[in-house]
């Protein structure tokens, strides 16, 4: 279980890795990285980010939540064939059946929409948040034109697509839904679900903000990360009006300035970023570490790619 712990875990600060790396950082955006202390990891969690970098690298996933994360990472300096295990997990029943589990990944609704089941307990099989696979999959960049086989037939990540757009609704968890969508489908932000709701990528950032910080999901770090993206994409396709921008500024400047505050000694942060100034004396466990500060290493590095400079 630890092991399975730390994969799952590593693999989140590994994603913001990547995006430090692979980011078009800008001299104008460098405002974020001044505000915050860099990273300071001890020798001993460096052996032990290393050990479990190289099993994230060469282990096959144990789990559909681990493969759904293993597949967001797109580098070449991992394993391809790990990755293409991990996708193949998700679109192709019979590889899952032999890998994971053989229990049906997906389920068809009344009206022929088809959505992607929720992981129930420590379950092999299932994600832990709504659309969480139909967004790895738009962020690894999967066509929708990819066919999937679960074991009641072949359909298509447009269908996964389609089926999510007609049964969403604003009172539900948020994040991986609109991440799907601005990944997806950043050209169609607005649309009427299957209960005659109008809906808009306006009315989704809305909600979001309604939330206090470190509310939601992993303790609010997927809004932040949906936030930033949705502020990225639209740079491109301006479904945003220009209150709406200023509103999400301003959440973001406020999150920084309360990672400012909360920032450990290590350089990361931990559960508590939002509510508690920073304690040194706290134990903070290296699972927790990797876990909060993958999270915030993924949407600080995007807002460092050029186009907001707190």
């Amino acid at each position: 279980m630890r092991r399975v712990l730390a994969l799952a875990t590593l693999g989140v600060l590994l994603l913001g890795v990547f995006w430090f790396v692979l980011a078009d950082l800008q001299p104008a955006a460098q405002n974020v990285a001044t505000r915050l202390a860099p990273l300071g990891f001890d020798v001993e969690e460096v052996r032990l980010l290393k050990s479990a970098c190289n099993r994230f690298r060469t282990v096959q996933p144990k789990t559909i939540v681990q493969a759904s994360h293993r597949i967001r990472i797109n580098s070449k300096s991992f394993n391809d064939k790990i990755g293409d295990i991990a996708l193949k997990n998700i679109i192709d029943f019979d590889v899952r059946r032999d890998t994971i589990s053989n229990l049906p990944l997906f389920e068809r609704f009344p009206g022929g929409d088809i959505l992607s089941k929720r992981q129930i307990s420590n379950e092999l099989v299932g994600e832990r948040h709504p659309d969480q696979i139909l967004a790895s999959l738009a962020e690894a960049m999967t066509p929708k034109e990819q066919i999937i086989r679960d074991s009641f037939g072949v359909f298509t990540v447009e269908k996964l697509l389609t089926s999510s757009r007609n049964r969403f609704i604003l009172s539900q968890e948020l994040e991986w839904s609109f991440l799907a969508y601005l990944l997806y489908l950043p050209d169609c932000p607005v649309w009427q679900n299957r209960f005659g709701e109008r809906i808009s990528y306006e009315d989704i950032c809305k909600r979001l903000l309604e939330s206090q910080m470190g509310s939601g999901g992993c303790t609010g770090t997927h809004r932040l990360f949906v936030l930033t993206k949705a502020l990225y994409i639209n740079n491109r396709y301006n479904f945003l009006s220009a209150k709406m921008i200023k509103r999400i500024h301003k959440r973001l400047n406020e999150a920084v300035s309360q990672l400012a505050q909360t920032q450990l000694q290590a350089g990361g942060w931990d559960e508590h970023w939002a509510s508690m100034p920073a304690a040194q004396s706290r134990v903070i466990r290296i699972k927790e570490l990797i876990y909060y500060t993958g999270h915030h290493l993924e949407w600080l590095i995007l807002a460092r790619s050029g186009f907001i400079t707190y």
